[in-house]
């Protein structure tokens, strides 16, 4: 079940203007630029996307803050009482993510697996317990 998560506490742990894809860091203002300028990219993450550039990106971040799409974002706290740790939780959405710091959203929908008490914890967020 999707749970809200703060945008900023998500930003911190996971700040997508750092990048993950391709390590070329990108900042808000370059996003902005692109929405002003109407550099828009509407593909997905597919196979293809695996060679984006850095604008690329950006392009795809700023379609994604004039076209927000709602769909949960994918978090992976693991398990650190049995070892499995996890450097980058955030699993699916990045560029969701970085769509909404752009926007100033206050929370993003969230799909959390690994540790509730972990997530709950790093994230500040109360997690529903499983049926």
């Amino acid at each position: 079940m999707p749970v809200a998560i703060a945008v900023s506490v998500l930003a911190a742990i996971c700040d997508p203007f750092e990048n993950p894809w391709t390590g070329e860091k990108f900042s808000v203002e370059d996003v902005r630029q692109a929405v002003s300028d109407g550099r828009f990219l509407k593909s997905s993450w597919g196979a293809s996307s695996a060679e984006w550039s850095r604008n690329d990106h950006i392009e795809r971040v700023a379609y994604l803050v004039v076209s927000p799409d709602r769909t949960p974002v994918e978090i992976d706290v693991g398990i650190p009482s049995l070892g499995v740790y996890v450097a980058w939780p955030l699993t699916d959405g990045n560029h969701r993510l970085g769509a909404a710091v752009v926007r100033g959203d206050p929370h993003i929908l969230a799909i959390v697996s690994g540790s509730v008490d972990h997530a709950e914890r790093l994230l500040g967020a109360s997690l529903p317990e499983d049926d």
